[in-house]
């Protein structure tokens, strides 16, 4: 998905493996695939390919709540449905949360091998040959090169790194695949085409197509592969639709309907199913359990593009470490900090949260300059593309600054009201604003932001140069270079939020440095 604003994907590296004397991709043979597998699909729908880049176009206009793509369960590509026989336990690696994707990518590395003796031949014969460079894959030479090493450096310290940290405590780092391979690669089946056992690179490519295409679907499965709907490319701005799915299903056999393995209530209904209202129960004894695609967030009209949404608010960090591109017209995403870095404040927040505190605390803080906890995200700490500062955030600054824990919500809320004050008197008087007074804590405070803001910024690749020389540097990229120019796409986005947010805060801290002033000659 999104392979057309992707600038990830190269050539096959040498040693992968996979792919020799594979026909071209062929649209003609997934549909085929698709109809012989019960997948439904709106006749006013077209398949765009572009070598590469393919994506699903519309040939009339579509109407909110229209059905685009109906898949049965049973021709999703998932560690349920794949010919991939059982190996070995996997009770003695990384977190449980890591073995459905890492495991999902071994599944399709198996059915690649498989070839054209393969149950989803048709399917993943559509799947791009090319491999999506994810991040994190950037510092191995043998898929990245040069570029790849040079692009590694410049996303030192941006939101990017931090997303490839977060997937790393997941279990998902490059490291945990490399010993999920190491352990479970050498017992693949020898195929045909296959008799000998894959090199870690193939497992790669399998691995970056399971990362940025497979979805969440239920109890069962968990994550899967939804053939046809993930030809849809992403668009934060402009998506139609997205997938649903009842996830409701029996966790042990995948049914939707009432099983064997229930436990019943004692009015006889599953407990899984007892949320259902009696008709709604009686249509699951006919009905194939199914994933949606329908259009739900816009109209599509005649012509265009048919996009999904990988989730709000997603940021360049998200995209281009879980799915390896950047939007064209991307505008950067939230910059996010860790309890650590706040130090004190940090210690006080836990004591907060264990003292039932934090409540009082994010209620309030919905000004111009500190606004609610993100909603995809609600317990990140972070400065969003508005130069907001989250409630949270702000909350942990203004306790690093107390001597005691005493009074601490009041004095919190107080802070936030005096910041919000003044923000507005900035914003409303903007040529000649009046002066404001802050107390010797709001003041610490502001100066705390300030601080930690210009510490981000001196983490930064380049951070003694200008975003006019950072320009420059991009500009002067050739296509050869496509890893970097996203880098560095990603850093002149992050510079430019966290430049305009120290001013915001520089104004106003001279403004109620300017009150103390005046204050102090009458």
């Amino acid at each position: 998905m999104a392979e057309k604003e992707a600038s990830s994907s190269g050539t096959v590296p040498p040693g992968h493996g996979l792919f020799v004397d594979w026909p071209a991709r062929s649209v003609k043979l997934l549909e085929e695939w698709c109809d012989e597998h019960g997948i439904r699909r709106s006749r006013g729908l077209e398949v765009g390919a572009n070598g590469e880049n393919w994506g699903l176009y519309a040939t009339r206009h579509y109407e909110m709540g229209e059905l685009l793509c109906q898949i049965p369960k049973t021709a999703l590509l998932s560690n349920k449905t794949s010919s991939l026989p059982a190996l070995l336990p996997l009770n003695h690696l990384k977190p449980d949360s890591s073995h459905t994707i890492l495991y999902l990518a071994l599944c399709l590395l198996h059915e690649m091998r498989l070839g054209e003796d393969s149950p989803f031949y048709g399917y993943i014969q559509s799947l791009p040959r090319t491999p999506i460079l994810l991040p994190a894959f950037w510092p191995i030479e043998e898929l990245a090169g040069r570029d790849g090493q040079i692009a590694s450096e410049i996303i030192r310290g941006t939101e990017v790194e931090r997303e490839i940290a977060l997937k790393a405590a997941e279990g998902l780092s490059l490291d945990d695949a490399r010993q999920f391979f190491a352990t479970l690669g050498p017992h693949l089946p020898l195929t045909k085409t296959h008799p000998g056992p894959s090199p870690f690179l193939a497992y790669l490519h399998a691995y970056s197509l399971v990362c940025s295409r497979a979805f969440v679907i239920d109890l069962y499965h968990t994550i899967a592969l939804c053939p046809y709907a993930d030809l849809l490319n992403h668009s934060s701005s402009a998506a139609h639709t997205s997938l649903s799915a009842d996830d409701f299903v029996c966790h042990r056999c995948g049914s939707l309907r009432q099983c064997e393995h229930d436990i019943e209530s004692t009015s006889g209904i599953a407990y899984r199913l007892e949320h259902l209202p009696s008709d709604a129960r009686d249509r699951l004894e006919t009905e194939v359990d199914t994933v949606d695609l329908r259009v739900d967030r816009r109209k599509v009209r005649l012509g265009s593009e048919v996009f999904n949404s990988y989730g709000e608010n997603m940021g360049d960090g998200r995209l281009l470490s879980e799915w390896g591109f950047i939007e064209q017209d991307s505008i950067g995403g939230n910059v996010s900090f860790t309890l650590e870095e706040l130090g004190r404040g940090g210690e006080m927040w836990m004591k907060m949260a264990e003292a039932g505190l934090i409540d009082l605390t994010i209620d309030r803080g919905e000004g111009r300059l500190i606004g609610p906890q993100p909603a995809d995200r609600p317990w990140t700490l972070v400065i969003d593309v508005d130069g907001t500062i989250s409630v949270d955030l702000f909350a942990i600054i203004v306790v690093g600054e107390l001597a005691n824990e005493e009074g601490m919500e009041e004095v919190v809320q107080q802070t936030v009201c005096q910041v919000e004050s003044a923000a507005k008197t900035l914003d409303e008087e903007d040529d000649h604003p009046s002066t404001v007074s802050f107390n010797d804590t709001t003041a610490k405070v502001v100066e705390q932001i300030i601080r930690l803001v210009e510490g981000r910024l001196k983490a930064l690749y380049k951070a003694d140069v200008g975003l006019d020389e950072l320009f420059t540097l991009q500009d002067s990229l050739g296509p050869e270079d496509g890893l970097q120019y996203m880098a560095l796409t990603a850093l002149i986005n992050e510079r430019r939020l966290l430049e305009s947010t120290r001013e915001k805060w520089t104004d106003l801290l001279d403004l109620s440095l300017v009150a103390a002033h005046d204050w102090e000659g009458e």
